[in-house]
């Protein structure tokens, strides 16, 4: 099969040189980045060679295979005759080959140059968004936003020079821009500080707070005899001594006597109202309270109250919201696109869930997805709109199920058998500005707020296992084109999140049954060859020169139209069979299969 191997080889180089020239001349190119042109260029090249690579494959494989067969063809006076079981075994393994390769370009290589060239296309809509944004936040002075948009529409141009003027000046702005010391009313955050105790007992933590206290330390003695009340219980005897040594601290920081204004007791007197608005849980504004103490001078920038509650109320904060310059992170485009789905909950209620974009990070070991426009809408068992979130930006973390309580489970739909759930973060904050805030947008039915109390937290939890929302982000791809083993995962849940069970399934026998058929083409290939082979005095017939290309057109449409009727008939199957539609799907090829092995094997010379 050396000959037939050579004339499939050089037949496919050919014609994916003829598919490259189309590609070259056509003018239909989209709007690309500078730079993207000559890549969109061979990938339209070859996703088209793919397109008629079965046809072209077959044809050749035809021509090969009536020359191979030529030779001592009237040996084969009887049906099973040795010379045609040679016959049978060379082509089967080369049918085999041949269905690999076809299978691995249409399952792997397909679907990548398709999202190459679809990022292609995405990425001038994300760079007109990006910009669009970095202008209408640097006009308003929004500069923290305006350089992390800038700087995202660089990483897709680095070479734009409106994007490169708009980060540089906002950037420079930045760098030299003061803290903004008007304080807006900021929202009181109740905390409990379980990491803060983590390994500790109130008998410890009572040791730390006598140890600061006796060295007259009394922000560390306060607050560990803060956190010593936190752990402790009724029931503990230490407990009195604990309230009695947070009181005396306390006194002792707020003493009137002891301030005066030199420039030691001014900073003395931020760090204890930074410090009194830490304990009293605003997270957010102690975070920026001691950031403005860092930035007071270089003595308070190295104090060591300062940068340990700093780094305190800096891990508060990140447990209730992301920093804005967080998003500076993103990858060159987000791995998927326009995500969808319903999760429904056990009270008929549904709610419907649209995501734009998801960028993943890897963060010391774990995964952070960055989500870009999250919708959520809510509507109960008759269709009624109850509610809707809508938040430009999302931190979403893979959270134990086990860390809600009863109540938090029933409200968010968090069923016992879930191991991890996708959390969203969905306010974030810029790590210098306190002005800049991005909170999400909660909109409620009337007639839902007076039965049930409107849930406005900065946080929300899907209900859902977080395996299954992986599975829906490779649903975007589709049933066609998204990964088999991820189909397969994905057919059962298809009708709980709101697809078709029917396409799917369909589409999976397809593509499970798509070498089955391709080896059946083959071996029909091989039966009409042997009709057409050459006589053992010829060595080519010249006429093939003009056939081949007739043949290949005529095998693409004989073949879209198979692969056509197959796919609806592989949807009735599965509306009249369900799930059991894949095995008679299956067994009719098999028995298609032999039937074809069996006429090729009985074939004489005559």
């Amino acid at each position: 099969m050396k000959k037939t191997s050579i004339i499939v080889l050089v037949y496919a180089v050919f014609a994916f040189a003829i598919c490259l020239l189309i590609s070259v001349l056509m003018k239909n190119v989209p709007v690309l980045l500078p730079g993207e042109e000559r890549s969109y260029i061979i990938s339209r090249a070859f996703l088209f060679f793919c397109k008629f690579l079965p046809a072209l494959v077959f044809s050749a494989f035809l021509i090969g295979c009536a020359i191979a067969y030529g030779r001592d063809a009237e040996k084969a006076k009887i049906k099973y005759s040795p010379l045609i079981m040679a016959h049978f075994r060379r082509t089967m393994i080369a049918s085999i080959v041949i269905v690999l390769v076809l299978s691995l370009l249409i399952e792997v290589c397909v679907p990548l140059f398709e999202q190459r060239q679809a990022k292609a296309r995405i990425k001038p809509v994300l760079f007109s968004e990006f910009m669009t944004l970095s202008h209408e936040y640097y006009d308003k002075g929004q500069m923290n936003l305006a350089f992390e948009y800038s700087y995202n529409a660089l990483l897709l141009n680095p070479k734009d020079k409106d994007a490169l003027f708009i980060n540089e000046h906002s950037g420079a702005e930045l760098n030299s821009l003061k803290m903004v010391l008007d304080r807006p009313e900021e929202p009181k955050f109740v905390f409990t500080p379980i990491k803060e105790t983590q390994g500790e007992t109130i008998t410890s933590l009572l040791k730390k707070a006598k140890e600061a206290a006796e060295k007259e330390n009394w922000f560390d003695a306060h607050y560990y005899a803060y956190l010593a009340v936190e752990v402790g219980s009724e029931k503990d005897v230490n407990l009195d001594d604990a309230n009695r040594l947070a009181s005396e601290a306390w006194n002792h920081l707020f003493d009137p006597t002891v301030i005066k204004e030199t420039e030691e007791q001014i900073l003395f007197r931020k760090k204890r109202e930074a410090y009194k608005t830490f304990i009293r849980g605003d997270n957010i504004e102690a975070y920026y309270q001691f950031l403005e103490i860092a930035a007071f001078s270089d003595v308070a920038a190295r104090d060591p109250d300062v940068s340990k509650f700093l780094e305190i109320a800096k891990e508060r904060v990140e447990n209730q919201c992301f920093f804005v310059e967080e998003v500076e992170n993103l990858r060159r485009f987000e791995s998927y696109n326009n995500i969808y789905f319903a999760v429904p909950h056990e009270d008929g209620s549904k709610d419907i869930v649209y995501i734009r974009g998801i960028t993943p990070v890897k963060n010391s070991g774990r995964t952070i997805q960055y989500v870009r426009g999250f919708t959520l809408f809510t509507y109960s068992k008759e269709g009624r709109f109850e509610r809707s979130i809508f938040v430009p930006y999302a931190k979403m973390l893979s959270q134990k199920a086990s860390m809600f309580d009863s109540s938090a489970k029933l409200a968010f739909g968090i069923k016992e058998e879930y191991k991890n759930v996708p959390y969203l973060m969905l306010e974030s904050i810029s790590k210098n500005d306190r002005s800049e805030r991005i909170s999400p947008v909660y909109e409620y039915d009337a007639e839902y707020v007076k039965k049930s109390e409107p849930f406005l937290s900065n946080y929300f939890v899907l209900g859902l296992p977080m395996k299954d929302f992986n599975l829906l982000c490779d649903a975007t791809a589709g049933s066609i084109k998204m990964n088999l083993i991820s189909l397969i995962k994905f057919l059962p849940k298809t009708r709980q999140y709101g697809y078709s069970y029917e396409v799917y399934n369909s589409d999976f026998i397809h593509r499970i049954s798509y070498p089955f058929v391709m080896l059946i083409c083959c071996i029909f290939m091989a039966c009409m060859a042997w009709n057409y082979r050459l006589k053992n005095a010829q060595l080519f017939k010249f006429k093939w020169i003009f056939l081949m290309p007739a043949i290949t057109f005529i095998l693409y449409f004989v073949l879209e139209c198979g692969l056509y009727i197959c796919r609806m008939l592989n949807y009735a199957l599965v509306v009249m069979l369900g799930a059991g539609a894949v095995y008679v799907s299956l067994s009719l090829l098999v028995v298609i299969f032999i039937i074809v092995c069996f006429d090729f094997v009985s074939r004489t010379a005559d």
